[in-house]
């Protein structure tokens, strides 16, 4: 599915959306793909620039292989990353982000819970997940939690900045699509990674709805 809506009055507003799935279930394997692709502008007023509102690839698979009536042996890669640089608005000289940084590659191990075709949970104790900062100047900054750049007292650098941070940790997909009336569908995803070897009380969350 894909759609396009843009609308013009004191501002300029204009989202695009691209999703694509393919899903194939047989009778003890599931596997599930997705690939979301997301891309918004905004102007205010005539004497502003434009500014980025939405910009996303989320490319997702699963595949399991059952254990139970509901409950599914499972493996999940995901990847997310977007296409364009970031600013820090209303500031539009000061980038804080581009393509591929970040970008964020996830492999997990664990249980799928799919009770009906609505809903599922997956559950992975054992999950390695990577940030890349493909971008140096955002890289020596300590941009998205890599290790940042050395320096010497005159401001040279030492050591570059890591253009990458592993991690490994739990993880949790819960996952609601509905038709809640015709033509009109209901989506929600929340993830969430703990990462067991540095604060794990502190997790991670992405939801969108």
């Amino acid at each position: 599915s894909n759609k396009l809506g843009c609308r013009w009055s004191k501002f300029f507003c204009c989202n695009g959306l691209f999703s694509l799935f393919a899903n194939y279930k047989a009778k003890n394997i599931a596997w599930d793909n997705s690939l979301d692709i997301g891309y918004g502008i905004l102007k205010q007023g005539s004497e502003s620039d434009f500014m980025k509102t939405d910009d996303k690839v989320d490319l997702m698979s699963k595949f399991g292989r059952k254990a139970s009536k509901h409950w599914y042996y499972a493996a999940l890669f995901n990847f997310k990353t977007q296409m364009t640089a970031g600013y820090k608005y209303p500031n539009d000289t000061v980038r804080i982000s581009d393509f591929l940084s970040p970008a964020y590659t996830l492999v997990s191990i664990g249980m799928d819970y799919k009770p009906n075709k609505i809903f599922s949970l997956f559950i992975a104790p054992l999950t390695g997940k990577v940030t890349f900062v493909n971008d140096q100047t955002l890289a020596d900054a300590g941009a998205f939690g890599v290790e940042k750049a050395e320096y010497d007292s005159l401001g040279n650098v030492i050591t570059n900045g890591k253009k990458m941070r592993a991690e490994f940790g739990g993880y949790l997909r819960a996952q609601l699509k509905k038709e809640i009336m015709p033509n009109v569908t209901l989506e929600s995803k929340l993830d969430a990674f703990s990462n067991y070897l540095n604060n794990p009380k502190n997790v991670d969350f992405n939801w969108e709805t």
